[in-house]
């Protein structure tokens, strides 16, 4: 799937070559290798009021306390004069420069020499210095352990003018330990790394915000798949991103985790051989579930990309999920299946991207 989605991206226009893009080290064209950089940031308390009695499920809110500020409140003491991060120059790529950035996760639910304790992402942003400070995106990946589709994302916003994100979640990527993927039929560990996100996506935001060539005001999310689902849940426990894209996400998890599909089909079968059956699931994972935070997203600031045939997302999850927000954010349905939507591509980031000019008060994009 992958594969399809990237060459359709290169049919786009985004950038390429993508093995670059996968694999950009560091040399700067003439043999030499670009220094590290390095460098303190401020981790600033969690964005919003607390979640509201009500509006957010109990269990919800008890997770939150426990398991998502408590721990960052300690962080923010530990961390008074500042997180220190690491920013690796990759090779440019045409009109956009690459960066790996690490820094300590900020709540590690791990110990502290786990891959997971250090925060990985890809950071993408136009070659030339702006003139005044530009929007910004965080980008959240899918379920499979491959970047290549949200770094291209990445690079086709660059170019457009948006510095741009892409963070690993705990258990992929370089942030992968022995135990596996986030995303298992250990439900007890994917909470726990949840929480962990929202400090390592929040600590994003701040480090994007103290950029001299970032919008502070103007930082939005994008997540693909996994990425918008779980990032609807970061997002409503930590409100302060000005507007969100998600694309091919859903509420109700356990419905998702038991609708058999493809992706979850095992998962599911794991935890029926557990005694977990959907009821049971629900209620373990109500505390992360974006139904029970999507009323905190912004306001009027949600737009939604689907697929009408999604066979991992029913359309039924999608539109609780709609429904669940906030305001009138635009929900748009493609026709075909979860993967199937790849050939529409570039509507998908077109339409986001005229969306976050509107929603950010950018003036609209020229034709070239």
């Amino acid at each position: 799937m992958i594969r399809l989605l990237t060459a359709v991206l290169v049919t786009a226009g985004a950038l390429v070559p993508v093995g670059r893009l996968a694999t950009a080290g560091g040399d700067d064209g003439e043999g030499a290798t670009a220094p590290v950089l390095e460098g303190t940031f401020e981790l600033t308390p969690l964005g919003g009021p607390a979640p509201r009695r009500g509006k957010t499920p109990a269990s919800a809110r008890a997770f939150y306390k426990e398991q998502v500020q408590a721990p960052f409140r300690d962080s923010l003491r530990e961390n008074a004069d500042g997180l220190p991060y690491t920013l690796e120059p990759g090779d440019d790529l045409g009109p956009v420069r690459t960066f790996e950035l690490r820094f300590p996760s900020p709540a590690p639910v791990v110990e502290a020499d786990h891959p997971s304790a250090i925060v990985a992402g890809r950071y993408l942003c136009p070659r030339e210095q702006p003139a005044k400070p530009q929007p910004a995106i965080l980008i959240l990946h899918h379920l499979q352990d491959d970047q290549t589709l949200e770094l291209a994302l990445g690079a086709w916003f660059a170019q457009r003018g948006f510095s741009c994100l892409v963070l690993w979640f705990p258990g992929y990527g370089p942030r992968r330990g022995d135990e596996g993927k986030m995303v298992s039929a250990d439900l007890g560990q994917l909470t726990h790394l949840l929480g962990q996100s929202v400090g390592d996506v929040h600590a994003c935001r701040d480090w994007l915000a103290q950029r001299p060539e970032v919008d502070a005001e103007r930082i939005s999310l994008l997540g693909v798949s996994l990425g918008a689902t779980l990032g609807t849940s970061i997002s409503g426990m930590d409100p302060g991103f000005a507007a969100c894209v998600l694309v091919l996400g859903g509420g109700d998890l356990a419905t998702v985790i038991f609708n058999g599909s493809s992706e979850t089909r095992g998962m599911a079968r794991l935890l029926a051989e557990r005694g977990v059956d959907r009821d049971g699931a629900s209620e373990i994972l109500a505390p992360i579930d974006p139904l029970s935070w999507a009323h905190r997203m912004p306001t009027d600031g949600v737009l939604m990309l689907n697929a009408a045939n999604d066979e991992i997302f029913p359309r039924h999850c999608t539109e609780r999920l709609r429904e669940a927000c906030p305001g009138e954010g635009p929900i748009h349905w493609y026709p075909g299946s979860h993967a199937g939507i790849a050939i529409f591509l570039p509507d998908i980031m077109n339409r986001a991207e005229t969306f976050l000019r509107e929603r950010l008060d950018l003036p609209a994009r020229t034709a070239e």
